[in-house]
């Protein structure tokens, strides 16, 4: 018996795809690219249509979309640890089976990396505690001080509550073209 599947969905630029990223997709879902012709000089990457069943790829702007509708797991394990090993950046989204809730993995390159996996039951909104926002926005007016820079701090406190809970990140689109090399 093999492992749960459940869809999965994975992003990462496309001009990122390399001959080892090639085989490991060929090899495991079947993905595979068209060889360029020797006569262009600027190839633009360009999928076959071999895919079956459940398996959605195509490249838009730039960005290789992958969704798997059986995807073990809902995650795509090898091909995470490839990007992973070679620095690039992706947003993989597992949905929902009977044993595990949706969840997100957002990977950035350093410095500093960014690797955070969340469960996300609303959506794929990000999960804070919104009891720590209330105990932020609460606050007590301390002696002395005046409203407008007490509340002016707690925005400062919430911002970095915010920051600490789920850290901003690059969208991939900042990686498509060379400056944003990893």
């Amino acid at each position: 018996m093999g492992a749960p599947g459940y869809s999965g969905t994975i992003e990462f630029p496309a001009r990122f795809i390399d001959t080892e990223i090639k085989e490991l997709l060929a090899k495991q879902y079947e993905v595979r690219f068209k060889e360029p012709d020797p006569r262009e000089l600027e190839h633009e990457l360009e999928l076959e249509e071999t895919v079956y069943g459940e398996i959605e790829v195509k490249i838009v702007d730039g960005v290789f979309f992958f969704h798997d509708g059986e995807a073990r797991y809902g995650e795509f394990y090898e091909l995470e640890e490839l990007l992973v090993a070679k620095g690039v950046p992706f947003d993989r989204e597992s949905g929902m089976d009977w044993n595990a809730p949706p969840a997100i993995r957002v990977f950035r390159p350093g410095p500093p990396v960014f690797d955070h996996t969340d469960s996300t039951p609303d959506g794929y909104d990000e999960v804070v505690s919104v009891s720590k926002i209330r105990e932020i926005l609460k606050g007590k007016l301390e002696d002395g001080k005046e409203v407008g820079l007490t509340a002016y701090k707690k925005i400062i406190d919430l911002m970095a509550y915010l920051d600490e809970a789920f850290p901003a990140y690059p969208p991939l689109k900042h990686f498509v073209n060379e400056e944003g090399a990893p």
